[in-house]
């Protein structure tokens, strides 16, 4: 009986044709797009040029802004993680809440003064009269992620607001809220240096399940090497 003849090159050939661009396992670490504060007690400022982000309770209150451009990442992902530096403020005991922001804002170049442009407690874009819904930011309550530091680290899990925004829900970015007893929490934004010190979304991408001609490829292989002729006595 004769065997079917397929070369090894044949076979590698077609392991070769998996299709390039698939998502493979790894880490994306992205800096924000965009990334301000706004403050209570000077409700039509803007802060967009500030050196800091902060998320406390003091000046009435002060909210961090930070968007991520989630367009490299193509999903599942398997995590992600928000981390900011403390440094030199210390934020152990405090407690943070992490959200989803629900209307698109932009950062503004203003430290501080009247905004002509970019967000602040009133506006969510004060160039084109874009207000708030709720002064101090529009927000989904239910993707609450609650964060208490035991130690001088930010550090945050944000894996479920990151899938909705990659399986359907606007990416309008995040609000940062704290509860600091009045005392100051902040963290160096991508105005400040070095950029180590800049917030980061660390992505852990999954494995995708193979392609059709991945399969096909090994399928070739096998075939190979188990019907190969045998030589006659």
């Amino acid at each position: 009986m004769k065997h079917p003849k397929i070369s090894i090159g044949a076979a590698l050939l077609c392991l070769c044709a998996i299709p390039e661009g698939e998502t493979h396992a790894g880490v994306t670490v992205l800096n924000p797009s965009e990334n301000t504060v706004i403050q209570e007690n000077a409700p039509d400022d803007n802060f967009g040029s500030n050196q800091f982000l902060n998320a406390d309770s003091k000046f009435g209150g002060r909210r961090a802004l930070i968007e991520f451009n989630l367009s490299s990442i193509s999903g599942p992902i398997t995590s992600a993680v928000l981390t900011l530096d403390p440094t030199p403020f210390s934020i152990t005991g405090y407690t943070f809440n992490i959200y989803s922001l629900t209307t698109a804002w932009t950062q503004g170049s203003q430290n501080g003064v009247t905004a002509t442009a970019g967000a602040s407690w009133n506006s969510a874009e004060a160039e084109n009269s874009l207000l708030w819904t709720t002064p101090g930011g529009d927000f989904s309550l239910a993707s609450d992620v609650t964060y208490s530091p035991s130690s001088n680290t930010f550090s945050v899990d944000i894996t479920s607001i990151v899938n909705g925004w990659l399986t359907g829900n606007p990416n309008d970015g995040l609000i940062i809220t704290g509860s600091t007893g009045g005392n100051a929490a902040a963290f160096p934004d991508t105005n400040n240096s070095p950029s180590s010190t800049w917030p980061a979304l660390t992505i852990t991408t999954a494995a995708p399940e193979p392609g059709t001609f991945s399969l096909l490829g090994f399928a070739a292989l096998a075939v190979v090497f188990t019907r190969r002729p045998r030589k006659r006595a």
